[in-house]
């Protein structure tokens, strides 16, 4: 029930977003995640320290009003690898996005909660689902009318999933996540 609470309040916000008088715009990115920690509980077994992993990703923003606005933002990142164990991710956000306009710059704060899909191959393999939070900001410099370049940095807070049950495992990891790409706005 609560799952479907939260598509029926999205869903009926993103209607009532599109229906405003005011400039959508589609981010397409390429994204690092700088720093990602996994420890399973015993290092014979396999840990990941400090890795770097790229991918990319869109967002969607619909804006209520010129300074507020909400996205939707799908994230695709390639394999954190080390001992023989490779890590993908899949990161499904949905948030509030405050802006600040000077000059050329949009000056941006965003955060949001969402939804993480590991895959794991090598010494395990398998699939699973946690919980993500993402804050942070950035801004997209004008380029001409309607195109902007964009920059960002946020922080990524991940459940990690439990896969050998093992103590001393990691639960969260929070990351950096750097981003830059272009931004459409009509």
């Amino acid at each position: 029930m609560k799952r479907f609470l939260i598509v029926a309040i999205w869903l009926c916000g993103s209607g009532i977003c599109l229906a405003q008088d005011t400039k959508q715009e589609i981010q397409g990115l390429y994204q690092r995640i700088q720093g990602f920690t996994f420890n399973s509980g015993d290092p014979s077994i396999f840990d990941i320290e400090k890795a770097n992993t790229n991918g990319g990703g869109y967002a969607i923003i619909y804006n209520i009003t010129e300074k507020f606005g909400l996205f939707q933002q799908m994230g695709f990142f390639g394999g954190a690898s080390q001992n023989g164990f490779n890590m993908r991710l899949i990161t499904e956000l949905q948030g509030f996005k405050v802006t600040k306009t000077k000059g050329p710059f949009d000056f941006y704060a965003k955060g949001g909660l969402g939804a993480v899909i590991w895959s794991f191959s090598g010494n395990f393999t398998g699939t699973q689902g946690g919980f993500a939070v993402n804050y942070g900001g950035g801004t997209e410099i004008k380029v001409k009318e309607g195109l902007y370049w964009v920059l960002e940095a946020t922080r990524l807070t991940a459940h990690m999933p439990n896969l050998t049950g093992l103590p001393g495992r990691t639960g969260w990891n929070s990351s950096w996540l750097l981003g830059t790409g272009i931004a459409v706005h009509f």
